[in-house]
C-alpha cells in the first residue's frame, strides 16, 4: 500500500496521542511523521517533515490553526490539510475550509469519523501520486477538458492567494508576468482554455481576497466576458494583459487602503475593548473588511507578534494587573480576561510567568513582570 506522511498538530496530548494510535503501524494509509502541539512548532517542523497531510487544531496556544494554515498556505498551496475543531468554533473552521482544507472533523468526533477523513485524505493522496507516475496516462473523458481548466483554475487560485500573502506586489506581479509568458507559443486552442484558467483565478481570487463594501467586484475591471471562439492567439494575450493589469491595478488600491485606514490600530483598539469576550481572528478581519488570512500576516509584519500571541499576552496583563490590584477569584479573573476554563487559563499564565497565578500574587511588586515587556 502506498503509504503518505502525516504531521499531527493538536495542543490535546490525549488526543495527539489517540490520533496516532489509530494509524499506528501505517494503518489507515498514513505514517505519522511528526507532532506538534501549536502552530508554530509545527512550522518549523514542515521542511523536516515533508508531510503529505497536516491534522491541526483550530484553537491552540502560541499560534492558532488557521493562522497556522495561511503561513503553510505560502510555501505549501497544494498540501493536504485536515482541520479539527470543536462546535463552538465551527464558524472558524468554516473559513479555514474556504482557503483550501481538504475537510474538517468536528470534536468530540467519533472513530469512525476519523477513518472516513483519513480514508477520504489518503485516496487524494494515491490518486495525486499516481498522476506523477511514469507511463501513467488516461485517454480523454466526456467533460474532461471542463475539468482539466477548473483544475488549472484552482492551481493557479491557490498561487494567486499565496503571492498576496507576502503583501508584495512586486511578488504577485511576477507570478502573473510568468503565467503570461508561459501562453506565448502553445496553440490556439490550448491557448484560450489557458486564458479562460487565467481569468477564472483572477474572479475567484477577487472574490475572495478583495471583495469588501469598498471594492465590489463590478468595479474590479476583470471582465466577466470570455475570449471569443473567432479571435486569433494576438488577441487572446493582448485581452489577458488587460485583465492581468486590471487585477494589479485593484490590488494596489486595496493595499493602500489597508495602510491609509490604519487596520492594524483600528484591530488593536478593537482588541483592547473585546479582549473579555472570544476574540476571534476571523472576527477582526471582518471587522476590518480584510481577507483573514492576509489580515495575520499583515498583523505579524505590522506588530512583530501574531494575533493570537498578542490577544493572549494582552490578557495575561490584564490578569496580572488582577491578581496585583483586586481580591478577585482566580476563576473570576480567568472569566473577566476572556478564559472559559480556569485551568486552561492557569495554564497560560504559567506559560507567560514561570508561575502560578496564585504565586505570582504573593510576589513583590517590584519583581512583578509584565508580559507585554517581554
Amino acid at each position: 500500500m502506498l503509504n503518505g506522511n502525516v504531521l499531527i498538530v493538536e495542543d490535546q496530548p490525549n488526543f495527539r496521542r489517540g490520533l496516532m494510535k489509530m494509524m499506528e503501524g501505517g494503518r489507515l494509509g498514513w505514517n505519522v511523521a511528526g507532532e506538534a502541539a501549536n502552530g508554530h512548532d509545527a512550522l518549523t517542523m514542515l521542511d523536516q517533515v515533508r508531510p503529505d497531510l497536516v491534522l491541526t487544531d483550530i484553537r491552540m496556544p502560541v499560534m492558532d490553526g488557521l493562522e497556522f494554515v495561511g503561513h503553510l498556505r505560502q510555501k505549501y498551496p497544494e498540501l493536504l490539510v485536515v482541520i479539527i475543531t470543536a462546535y463552538k468554533n465551527f464558524e472558524y473552521a468554516q473559513a479555514a475550509v474556504r482557503h483550501g482544507v481538504l475537510d474538517l472533523l468536528v470534536k468530540p468526533c467519533k472513530e469512525e469519523d476519523v477513518r472516513q477523513v483519513l480514508s477520504k485524505a489518503a485516496d487524494r493522496f494515491i490518486q495525486r501520486r499516481k498522476q506523477l507516475l511514469p507511463g501513467h496516462h488516461e485517454g480523454p473523458q466526456p467533460g474532461s477538458v471542463v475539468v482539466l481548466n477548473q483544475s488549472r483554475a484552482k492551481e493557479l487560485e491557490a498561487q494567486l492567494m499565496s503571492a498576496i500573502l507576502t503583501g508584495q506586489a512586486e511578488v504577485l506581479e511576477q507570478l502573473l508576468h510568468q503565467r503570461i509568458a508561459e501562453l506565448s507559443g502553445i496553440p490556439e486552442a490550448e491557448l484560450k482554455l489557458q486564458a479562460l484558467s487565467l481569468t477564472l483565478a483572477l474572479q475567484a481570487t477577487i472574490q475572495k481576497q478583495f471583495q469588501t463594501d469598498r471594492f465590489p467586484s463590478a468595479d474590479s475591471g476583470v471582465s466577466d466576458r470570455m475570449p471569443q471562439p473567432h479571435w486569433k492567439a494576438e488577441e487572446v494575450l493582448v485581452w489577458v494583459k488587460e485583465q492581468v493589469l486590471s487585477f494589479m491595478r485593484l490590488f494596489m488600491q486595496w493595499q493602500a487602503s489597508s495602510k491609509q485606514d490604519n487596520v492594524i490600530e483600528r484591530a488593536m483598539q478593537y482588541v483592547e475593548e473585546h479582549y473579555h469576550e472570544e476574540c476571534r481572528l476571523t472576527d477582526l478581519a471582518d471587522y476590518v473588511h480584510m481577507n483573514p488570512s492576509y489580515f495575520s500576516v499583515l498583523f505579524k509584519k505590522t506588530t512583530g507578534d501574531s494575533f493570537t500571541s498578542y490577544v493572549t499576552r494582552l490578557r495575561m496583563d490584564k490578569a496580572a494587573l488582577l491578581l496585583r490590584n483586586t481580591d478577585m477569584r482566580i476563576f473570576e479573573i480567568a472569566c473577566a480576561v476572556g478564559f472559559d476554563e480556569p485551568n486552561y487559563f492557569t495554564n497560560v499564565f504559567k506559560q507567560q510567568f514561570r508561575m502560578s497565578p496564585k504565586e505570582y500574587r504573593k510576589i513583590p511588586v517590584e519583581e512583578a513582570v509584565s508580559p507585554l515587556s517581554t
